[in-house]
């Protein structure tokens, strides 16, 4: 009888092995056919498992990860609610439901399951505390989160840094920035030189004021301007400025400018609208421009189209920006434009009066601690200032920007 049992207990071990390397197999076929986005496949060999051994939970949360991977939030939610009525204490699925309640931004739901995930489980405390801390930023509870940061241990230092950056930079209402900008001319008239102020604020209707200045051998010029951004809905904003230059004949003796961005969908957004600008009683310049951008991932892709109308004649200028962004907010740009308006952070009398050019350039920027980043800027230019006739130009800009 002894005898019996024991190999029957073998028997239900063995059997026990199995099982688990078969569900080990599953979730290694499962991911290689998730990294390769054949989910169709995917939600088969999971499917098949789960005909084979229905109340397998770790089958049942792999099939919600793959919900989740195909932003199916709710159908991944209701896997991860059915284990865990089962079973309040499991580890998994706890960890999995407070991912997916953060990706959906379901916040306050996020906080609940860290909560439950805390009491089962005082091992993994520190990991759902960190995950609680998210939920709590993102759901506007800022000071209730960098508490808990702060009590994360040394392991988790890097990760607690990160978001305790982020909710600080996201929750800064100002913004005041310094730069220098030089335009060299080869073939041409004399070299350019700007500096710029900037001050930004975001407490309401986000408003900026520049105050630009340019020298040209003698010819100083000072310019003065004022933007703002007031939102139109949860997908529209109107980009409103006016400049006014008392001193100088670089820049427009008066300009205005009206444009509307719109959020086509998540990733996509589209803008429009138009700058007039008067250097003098002979010379006013009107600029239509047009706007589509994309988001992909961790790329963002620009085309530009401007019609710039001056003297009765209209012109064309088109430009396309690629843009790379990387974590604390850093990123790098590289544009290339075709077209005879000038591409540069300020519009001068100067660059209406050339023909043509084509340009390229990059833009980084760089964090360099806590609120605190640098923008730098290259580009060259070869324009046609006469019928047939070219030169270079190459511009180069630093700013230092800080958010208090």
């Amino acid at each position: 009888m002894l005898r019996q049992i024991h190999i029957l207990y073998l028997l239900i071990l063995h059997i026990c092995k199995l099982q688990s390397q078969t569900t080990e197999d599953v979730r290694s076929q499962v991911l290689r056919l998730a990294t390769t986005k054949y989910y169709h496949e995917a939600h088969n060999v999971v499917r098949q498992a789960l005909n084979d051994s229905p109340s397998d939970t770790s089958v049942i949360i792999l099939k919600a990860r793959l919900f989740a991977w195909e932003r199916q939030y709710d159908s991944a939610l209701y896997l991860l609610k059915t284990v865990i009525s089962y079973n309040p204490a499991h580890v998994e699925a706890l960890e999995m439901i407070t991912d997916v309640c953060l990706w959906s931004q379901h916040y306050e739901e996020a906080i609940f399951y860290c909560d439950e995930a805390i009491r089962f489980s005082p091992v993994n405390q520190a990991l759902f505390q960190l995950k609680k801390a998210k939920a709590l930023a993102r759901s506007g509870h800022t000071a209730q989160s960098l508490r808990l940061l702060r009590s994360l241990p040394a392991e988790y230092s890097t990760e607690a840094e990160l978001l305790r950056q982020e909710i600080i930079n996201e929750h800064l209402k100002n913004k005041f920035k310094t730069g220098t900008s030089a335009i060299g001319l080869i073939n041409g008239p004399s070299n350019l030189k700007f500096i710029n102020l900037e001050y930004e604020n975001r407490v309401r209707i986000p408003l900026v004021s520049k105050l630009n200045f340019c020298e040209q051998v003698n010819n100083r010029s000072l310019q003065l301007e004022v933007e703002g951004y007031p939102a139109l809905s949860q997908k529209s904003y109107l980009y409103l400025g006016a400049g006014y230059s008392p001193l100088g004949s670089v820049f427009p003796i008066v300009n205005s400018t009206v444009e509307l961005y719109h959020k086509l969908f998540k990733k996509a957004e589209i803008a429009g609208g138009g700058r007039f600008m008067v250097f003098d009683k002979n010379t006013r310049v009107l600029i239509v421009n047009s706007y589509i951008g994309v988001y992909i991932k961790n790329y963002w892709l620009a085309y530009r189209a401007y019609t710039t109308e001056s003297a009765n004649k209209w012109y064309w200028t088109h430009t396309i920006t690629m843009r790379r962004y990387f974590k604390q907010k850093n990123f790098l740009s590289f544009f290339v434009a075709r077209g005879s308006a000038p591409f540069f952070s300020f519009w001068y009398q100067e660059g209406f009066t050339r023909i043509n050019s084509l340009s390229g350039g990059y833009d980084l920027h760089l964090r360099l601690k806590n609120s605190l980043y640098l923008n730098l800027r290259m580009m060259y230019e070869l324009e046609e200032y006469q019928p047939e006739i070219y030169r270079n130009r190459y511009t180069g800009q630093m700013s230092i920007e800080k958010h208090f």
